[in-house]
């Protein structure tokens, strides 16, 4: 199971016992979630130290910087993924990004809908 929480999940959550296989985090917000037990700790933000990252504001690319465990087993290898035409600031939807990246077949462009 994949957890996904954004800043409010998060403050939602703080000191809550739960327990998943992923849990795709703001890089600011992963060390007040002790609660939380998860397999792997995938962090999203704008810091160079989250696992996903932008590396460029103006024309978004969705920048993978480590290795992530994906819920099937597999893995998304570090790369650089241009993002289309988006309805919202890339920056919002790095949660929903990070989602979508991690529930794509690897067969497929993750973000050419």
């Amino acid at each position: 199971m994949v957890l996904a929480l954004t800043e409010t999940g998060c403050g939602l959550l703080e000191g809550d016992a739960v327990s998943c296989r992923l849990l795709l985090v703001p890089g600011d917000c992963a060390a007040r979630l002790a609660g939380i037990q998860a397999e792997a700790v995938i962090t999203y933000g704008l810091s160079p130290r989250d696992s996903l990252t932008l590396s460029s504001l103006t024309e978004p690319l969705l920048c993978v910087q480590r290795a992530l465990p994906r819920p099937d087993g597999g893995t998304v290898d570090p790369q650089e993924l241009p993002l289309p035409p988006l309805p919202a600031p890339a920056a919002e939807l790095l949660p929903i990004l990070g989602l979508r990246l991690l529930q794509m077949p690897l067969t497929e462009k993750p973000f050419s809908w």
